[in-house]
């Protein structure tokens, strides 16, 4: 009986408890456990954030598990164009060669394992399974690979997509200079740009070679063709720049050559000729061949009022000259000289009288190395022919491409039989313009020489001429000065000639060369 009293003592709590205590605590409400779950408010602020889930890693990187109740993750965004940098441009194309290159294992791996899944098979049908049972075991067992495959198409395309798109904000990103490092600065001597003119043609050409290995990475890739086109005219536009900057160094140099210098005024041997009243000039020679840094010899004509030219009296021990030249050195016995003279400056006392007249080339020069390819040069500078550009850093920084022909382009039916006219001739034109310049560099020396000798033969007439004056002999005086005017002009007229000559050697060379880049 005791154990009978004490069952119904434990009944009665139980149905105690449920009737009275639980309908205290959730009141009327009739809910499911799983109904429960789900319809609870939870609190308006809660005590921990929730994370926001990361972005679907792809294959080869580990995800992070996030937890069971948390909100399925947002679809992937592409990667913005700024959310990466880089050193340098090759820098820039080492990530792109990187992303590229993560795109074929993706690729191995889906072709893998949807071999293995192609791969598999039911097994045989076993003497204990009905025909009929195992014809359908067959049927859904090909619908459970077909879908297995799809699943793994799906999957693979999501992955794929993110990597390309990764690969397409790096092709996207932002414009990027080449590492200058200070050197598009005018602040270095000839030799230091043509030192930098040696290095960016390094760089070109080893920069040249890797975007065309980088390109041929990622044409097969899937990209489109616009990402294509976007990396190729980067390319284009940082080789470009490379180019532009080795112009720059040498319109610098050019700018540095072009500069005129002066000497000091000092004494140099000098005479005074025959003294034209009517146009009141002395003809006058000169020169400083032993000069250290720029030797001369000019013969021409000096303006000296009359009055003035009867208080000189030929006498030349007051006069002064400085002389005007290029800073365009020639490089003779190891020692530095600028022989290239653009002006003399004749002064008498503190006076400055007008002249005009030519440097005409010095013997010391003429058999040297690489003199005459420096004389048409220096002509060339001289004469105005060959200007500098006056290009600054801007000049090659600015993105533009080179005026090529777009890659692609179809060529007319002319073309793509033979070429065009230039691509049958630039042979024979470009030897042209060098023969001729060879031909007008010798002519021009021949002349140079005729000169020389004309020179001595002027000088014994000047000689006569002033031995005439001290003798007395006015008419003599008169003969050989009428000789010594007619020597003169005709040794004006050779080296007006060989200057011409040399400067067309210059002119018709510098167009050969130029036909080298066409």
């Amino acid at each position: 009986m005791g154990i009978g009293v004490g069952v119904l003592l434990v009944f009665l709590c139980n149905a105690f408890a449920q009737e009275e205590l639980f309908p205290s605590l959730l009141g009327d409400l009739e809910l499911t456990p799983q109904e429960t779950i789900e319809n609870i408010t939870p609190p308006e602020e809660p005590l921990v954030q929730p994370i926001e889930p990361p972005l679907p890693a792809l294959e080869d990187t580990p995800a992070l598990i996030a937890p069971v109740v948390s909100p399925p993750p947002p679809a992937p965004k592409p990667a913005s164009k700024s959310a990466a940098s880089y050193q340098n441009y090759e820098n820039y194309l080492d990530s792109i060669v990187a992303l590229a290159r993560a795109i074929q294992p993706g690729k191995d791996k889906f072709e893998a394992e949807k071999a293995a899944i192609i791969a598999r098979t039911p097994g045989p049908k076993s003497e204990f399974e009905k025909q009929a049972d195992y014809d359908r075991k067959i049927a859904n067992f090909d619908k459970d690979k077909q879908k297995e495959i799809q699943n793994l198409e799906k999957k693979f395309q999501t992955e794929e997509k993110a990597r390309l798109n990764r690969l397409r904000a790096a092709i996207n990103y932002k414009d990027i200079q080449p590492e200058w490092a200070g050197i598009l600065k005018r602040d270095t001597t000839i030799e230091g740009y043509e030192s930098r003119m040696a290095r960016l043609a390094g760089r070109s050409h080893d920069m040249k070679r890797k975007t065309e290995q980088v390109s041929e990475i990622v044409a097969g890739m899937g990209l489109s063709k616009s990402d294509l086109e976007t990396l190729d005219r980067k390319n284009r536009i940082y080789l470009a720049r490379l180019d532009r900057a080795r112009e720059l160094m040498q319109d610098y140099i050019l700018q540095e050559r072009a500069q005129v210098l002066g000497t000091e005024r000092k004494k140099v041997n000098m005479s005074l000729g025959t003294y034209d009243i009517e146009k009141q000039e002395h003809e006058l020679n000169m020169n400083d061949i032993t000069s250290p840094t720029v030797p001369f010899d000019y013969v021409g004509k000096v303006k000296i009022p009359p009055q003035q030219a009867q208080e000189i009296d030929r006498k030349t021990d007051d006069f002064t000259v400085s002389i005007d030249y290029i800073n365009f050195p020639f490089i003779l016995d190891g020692k530095k000289l600028f022989p290239g003279a653009k002006k003399a400056n004749v002064y008498y006392k503190d006076r400055e009288f007008p002249n005009t007249g030519t440097f005409r080339k010095l013997s010391i020069f003429e058999t040297a190395p690489g003199y005459a390819e420096w004389a048409m040069h220096a002509d060339s500078l001289i004469s105005g022919k060959l200007v500098p550009r006056k290009l600054d850093s801007l000049y090659a920084m600015k993105r533009e491409l080179p005026k090529t022909a777009k890659a692609g382009k179809q060529k007319a039916p002319k073309e793509a039989a033979g070429g065009t006219w230039w691509d049958r001739n630039k042979n024979i034109v470009r030897g042209t313009f060098f023969v001729l310049a060879a031909a007008g560099t010798g002519v021009g020396i021949w002349q140079n020489s005729e000169a020389v000798s004309k020179k001595k033969d002027l000088e014994i007439l000047f000689d006569a001429a002033e031995a005439a004056v001290i003798a007395g002999e006015r008419q003599n005086y008169s003969a050989k000065g009428k000789e010594y005017t007619e020597a003169y002009n005709n040794l004006r007229n050779t080296e007006t000639l060989r200057n011409g000559l040399y400067i067309g050697a210059g002119v018709f060379g510098s167009v050969g060369v130029v036909t080298l880049f066409f």
